[in-house]
């Protein structure tokens, strides 16, 4: 859950119980991995529950009706709202009478064919493959771990949940869900020390690689009916083979809303994520750390210098910035600052340090960028006169 949903729940229903969290609790920031062993983290402060018990919670709380192994067939508009013409797993029909319907049943949405039939002919479909193991390993929790490699998929991820490791790629089409799964496993499971690996779970479903938010209002007297149309996971049987489809949930609530705050905060979801796309598209972002050494040639035997280092870096925010820096004479640290998300005092900064000169010096020091790394050693030497 990121922090906006925390919100809105602790406003309308109170603070998510104890017994929907995972353990641990709390997801700190989404780490995200590039080639070369570099990483960069992204602050989210969210929640890692279970759906399900989370699903169950919110029922409760918000005091729905919920009628389980129910599909809707089709629905019609009225001028006092929709009727939503349904079917029980015994076959028995069943008729339900909303101002409100929101159409979450997953990327082959019967909903969304009824209200806009060309539009999933439009959509480039994707699908996800999820796969969770019991086992021993090496990969930190806390976070959610994104792998930015599109040799292995276009969203492979993993996080840690109850002990569980959860791994889970996204693939076109035409790719194959068992290969896409392969490639990741080859690369994650050698760098994280897996051991006594067992599969617990797969799960499987087509989706969107982007968000789709569409509203739609049909004209009803100014009391028009709101639709929310919203890609979302379903199972599908492509992407694993043989697989039930459970029956679409039906939840059906009466209430108003405010549509304007949640198309805001989805607006700015969406122009976070394409900044961030576009931060690591780039390459004039895909920098490195560059260090230089400014000490005198010579120096008097007794005397004492200063070691001023200048690091250029030409970025400095929340997510891309310079880490640490280190200097050594003759082999041995003699400075440190280790930066982490707190950040140098700019792109560009500088750092000072002094040193008695003894004999000869030999200088080394390096920078390092979250991301990309170090761009030199830089090298100087003092020669005692």
């Amino acid at each position: 859950l990121v922090p906006d949903s925390i919100n809105a729940l602790s406003e309308h229903f109170g603070d998510v119980p104890q017994d929907v969290l995972a353990v641990p609790s709390y997801v700190h920031a989404m780490r995200m991995h590039f080639p070369g062993g570099h990483t960069g983290d992204i602050p989210i402060q969210g929640l890692m529950i279970w759906r399900d018990r989370f699903d169950a919670w919110l029922c409760k709380a918000s005091q729905a009706e919920v009628l389980d192994e129910t599909k809707m067939q089709s629905f019609s508009e009225r001028s006092d709202g929709v009727d939503l013409f349904c079917v029980k797993s015994n076959r028995e029909p069943l008729h339900v009478h909303s101002q409100i319907m929101i159409a979450a049943d997953g990327g082959a949405s019967r909903m969304v064919k009824q209200i806009d039939p060309p539009l999933t002919d439009k959509l480039t479909w994707y699908v996800a493959l999820q796969e969770t193991y019991a086992c021993k390993c090496h990969l930190e929790p806390g976070l959610f771990h994104l792998f930015a490699f599109p040799e292995i998929s276009l969203y492979p991820s993993a996080y840690v949940k109850d002990d569980l490791l959860v791994m889970e790629v996204v693939f076109r089409l035409e790719d194959k869900d068992t290969l896409a799964m392969s490639r990741f496993k080859e690369h994650l499971w050698k760098r994280i020390g897996i051991e006594q690996a067992h599969l617990v779970r797969r799960l499987g479903c087509r989706r969107l690689l982007h968000i789709i938010f569409h509203i739609i209002f049909l004209d009803n007297r100014k009391k028009a009916p709101l639709y929310f149309l919203r890609s979302q996971a379903m199972p599908d049987k492509g992407a694993l083979g043989k697989q039930d489809r459970s029956m679409t949930e039906i939840r059906v609530r009466k209430q108003q809303g405010d549509w304007k705050m949640k198309s805001n905060r989805l607006i700015r979801l969406l122009a976070a994520a394409v900044g961030i796309a576009i931060f690591i598209s780039v390459p004039a972002w895909a920098n490195k750390s560059e260090t230089v050494i400014d000490v005198p040639d010579s120096a008097v035997k007794g005397s004492e210098i200063t070691i001023k280092l200048t690091v250029t870096h030409n970025a400095n925010n929340f997510f891309h910035y310079t880490d640490w820096l280190w200097v050594q004479v003759n082999g041995k640290e003699v400075g440190r600052w280790d930066f982490g998300s707190k950040k140098p005092e700019g792109s560009a900064f500088t750092r000072e340090i002094k040193v008695k000169v003894e004999g000869d010096l030999d200088i080394k020091a390096k920078a390092n960028c979250n991301m990309h790394g170090s761009a030199n050693e830089a090298a100087a030497k003092v020669t005692v006169k």
